[in-house]
């Protein structure tokens, strides 16, 4: 008799513990049910955000959630629950997938035109100006140039460190040719304005002697030399301008005078 009795006693824990098990996995297939549903409506509702990228990242992680965070829901649901969540998660692949090779096309093109500039550098690069006027004209064509490169969007990921690696070394080139002009170009407008200092001083010194007036066709051809003589900046060449030339209309003023005095004694001597 006891050990019938205790064999009930242990029977019925047991079926009251599977009976307990059964609620809740119940409550735990609810729960789930319910989670999955939400995630499914999210899914859904994705299809209409614009922007597919994010779409696709907030699809990822709704199906990290299914997968790790959620556990099974009743078998009579199963199927139907996971049909119906896949086809919304395929409406994002499709439209990601269009996007991809729309993206791929867009890419593409930017290469293009990228390439394009860089033929146009090219082209700076093998026809340097010569002077300084033109050197402006061709910094500002290569300050546009390659402001238009930056501002154009990505190329494919294979091209991009070889393309912005060999714009950037075209740019150093042309920027090297740039310095090497203008730091030759310095010592040119130097030497230009040295040219001009030891024309005003030739001047000065037929000036000051004594048989100035026999200098009369080397003064012309100090003009002439000065004529010739190339681009010195502007704060130099005016001053430098104007006593050279206050310097040259004394001699000739002198010229005149003497020849007009000699005029003057030979109608007296007449």
């Amino acid at each position: 008799n006891n050990i019938w009795q205790t064999y009930k006693h242990h029977t019925e824990i047991f079926y009251d513990f599977l009976h307990l098990n059964r609620e809740l996995r119940d409550l735990d297939f609810k729960h789930n049910y319910e989670e999955k549903i939400k995630i499914i409506e999210q899914a859904e509702a994705l299809a209409e955000i614009p922007d597919v990228l994010k779409a696709s990242r907030d699809l990822n992680i709704l199906h990290r959630l299914w997968k790790n965070d959620l556990g099974p829901v009743a078998k009579e649901h199963r199927e139907e629950l996971w049909t119906r969540f896949q086809a919304a998660s395929q409406l994002i692949h499709n439209r990601r997938q269009e996007f991809d090779k729309e993206y791929d096309n867009i890419l593409e093109d930017n290469l293009k035109q990228k390439n394009t500039i860089m033929d146009q550098l090219m082209d700076i690069k093998k026809n340097l100006p010569k002077n300084h006027n033109e050197w402006r004209k061709t910094i500002d064509l290569f300050n546009k140039k390659r402001i238009e490169f930056q501002s154009i969007g990505q190329v494919p990921k294979s091209q991009s460190k070889s393309s912005w690696a060999s714009f950037r070394e075209l740019c150093r080139e042309i920027n090297r040719e740039k310095n090497k002009f203008y730091k030759s170009h310095k010592a040119d407008q130097k030497n230009n304005i040295n040219l001009k200092k030891e024309l005003i001083n030739e001047v000065k010194e037929i000036l000051e002697s004594e048989d100035w007036d026999s200098f009369t066709n080397r003064m012309k051809n100090i003009q002439k030399d000065w004529k010739e003589i190339g681009f010195v900046p502007r704060k130099f060449s005016n001053e430098l301008w104007e006593e050279f030339r206050s310097l040259c209309n004394l001699f000739f003023e002198r010229l005149k005078s003497g020849y007009q005095k000699i005029n003057e004694e030979e109608e007296k001597s007449l």
